[in-house]
């Protein structure tokens, strides 16, 4: 029961992370004078892919490989099938 919750928990905070306009406005302005496309492309992908931020938010919450995948399976299968219409 306990590691359902911590799974829902961590797929609430990575939707947010991905969703909430504030957080991606920030790495922007952040990463705007990287001149690295592959460095650049390193800090920003957590932060726009649902998949990713599942995961690494899994990961850092939880430090278990096995919640993290779980967590990024889930955020997948939603943005697959909520957002399949977002540009």
């Amino acid at each position: 029961m306990e590691n359902g919750i911590l799974i829902l928990k961590t797929c609430l905070i990575a939707w947010f992370i991905v969703e909430f306009y504030i957080i991606s406005a920030i790495v922007e302005i952040l990463t705007d004078r990287i001149k690295n496309k592959l460095i650049k492309f390193i800090i920003t992908k957590p932060f726009e892919c649902m998949k990713c931020a599942g995961f690494w938010t899994g990961l850092i919450m939880t430090q278990n490989i096995f919640i993290a995948i779980i967590a990024s399976f889930l955020m997948n299968e939603w943005d697959k099938k909520y957002n399949y219409m977002k540009l």
